[in-house]
């Protein structure tokens, strides 16, 4: 053995020793020695789960509350509270029945006490709760699902569709939500019948029965051509009452802190003119060199909201719109999140002021929950329905206004966007 092998052993000796030294009896004890027990409990049910509130014992080393029971499938799930918190929730409970749920303290030193054990009988389990919900409606070349999650689970939705026209053909779609409030897409079907069952799972195994829905016919459009479509610059919008930079009645001004300015015609490699122009910029786009968005500039209010007015060249009813974000600025502070439309019909827009203007929605970009599925969506585009709830055309305009209302992190001053579709008839 050298001299360094001497010299490192004699050093962990000494630090051996010194550790052990500073140990005194009463740590040993209290290293050993359980919490006291929760001294009561009680709860609240929710969907297939319960809010519980406990007592907490008075050890001084005591730090949380760690929760365990049984669901039927014979799973053991363990729940723990935050170090501040005087309760938990359980969930995952398939029946509307009593359930043990065993409450353990624990301490500092992972020293945990008997359990203290509340009876939990929780409302019927989410799935069903969400089932009940499952609306389907009939939609664009396409089917919406809406529903509503009230115990806010991740929950599985499986629909079974199967055309109507002799063909055989079926598929099964899986929907994952967990939201209060959801609407799920089927889209990129023909106008025929379709039949719809669905069911209900989530990640404890509970299920719902599956249901028929009956039969559903998606509704007819088509993707209008853009080649008549052109930007329609501040004087088009305005003509003599635009004066510059600024306007010159005072009515315009309190219109221009609603953007009803453009966002710049051109900034750095971007242009509003590239907004239709059919290149979406994705990764293959860029590797051929091709970048295609339009950038907004630094407006006048210090970013958002921000607009840009487009002539559709002719009159058009639209069903459903498709946007694009810039590939290189995915789901950042550079891509506008929540937009509006704005449509007009103005018969007499050589007057100097285009009027007609009806608000039609507003709509944001959601990211998907895994990447694989963001990353997917930024190659297929965000579809959006018109009017959701009950899809339907707009009625004929001419001019459209695409207004940016938030960036995904709300702190954007610019907004860059690759390619707009709008689908729908001509008229």
């Amino acid at each position: 053995m050298n001299i360094k092998h001497h010299i490192a052993l004699l050093a962990a000796c000494v630090l051996a020793t010194g550790v052990i030294s500073c140990k005194t009896e009463s740590d040993d004890v209290r290293e050993k020695e359980a919490p006291g027990q929760v001294t009561w409990a009680e709860y609240s049910p929710t969907n297939g789960g319960a809010w519980i509130k406990f007592g907490a014992p008075s050890d001084e080393d005591f730090l949380y509350v760690r929760a365990e029971y049984t669901l039927d499938n014979g799973q053991v799930i363990s729940r723990s509270s935050s170090v501040y918190s005087d309760s938990l929730m359980v969930s995952g409970f398939g029946s509307v029945k009593p359930y043990d749920v065993r409450l353990y303290s624990c301490d500092y030193f992972a020293n945990e006490s008997e359990p203290y054990t509340l009876s939990v009988t929780p409302m019927e389990p989410n799935v069903f709760a969400v089932a009940a919900t499952l609306t389907p409606r009939k939609g664009f070349a396409g089917i919406l699902i809406e529903l509503q999650n009230p115990g806010l689970e991740s929950v599985d939705v499986y629909v079974d569709i199967e055309a109507q026209d002799g063909s055989g053909r079926k598929a099964t779609r899986v929907f994952t939500s967990k939201v209060a409030e959801d609407k799920l897409m089927i889209t990129d079907l023909e106008a025929i019948p379709y039949n719809i069952k669905m069911h209900v799972r989530d990640q404890y195994d509970n299920a719902t029965e599956v249901v028929d829905y009956g039969s559903i016919t998606p509704m007819t459009d088509y993707e209008l051509a853009k080649d008549t479509w052109s930007w329609l610059s501040d004087p088009l919008l305005y003509g003599s009452n635009w004066g510059g930079s600024k306007p010159n009645n005072d009515w315009l001004a309190a219109y221009t802190l609603d953007s009803m300015k453009n966002g710049m015609e051109y900034r750095y490699d971007g242009s509003i003119h590239k907004f239709w122009d059919g290149i979406t910029d994705t990764g293959e786009d860029r590797k051929k060199g091709v970048n295609s968005f339009f950038h907004s500039g630094f407006t006048d209010n210090g970013g958002y909201p921000f607009s840009y007015f487009i002539n559709m060249g002719r009159k058009l009813q639209a069903s459903r719109v498709r946007v694009w974000q810039r590939n290189d600025y995915l789901w950042t502070t550079y891509g506008p999140k929540t937009f509006e439309l704005w449509i007009s019909d103005d018969s007499t827009p050589a007057d100097g002021i285009l009027s007609d203007w009806e608000y039609v929605g507003i709509y944001s970009i959601e990211k998907p929950a895994t990447d694989a599925e963001a990353a997917q969506a930024a190659i297929d585009g965000h579809e959006f329905w018109i009017y959701p709830a009950e899809a339907a055309f707009t009625r004929p305009f001419s001019y459209l206004r695409f207004k940016c209302v938030k960036d995904f992190t709300g702190k954007g001053t610019i907004g860059c966007l690759a390619e707009v579709t709008l689908y729908g008839q001509d008229c």
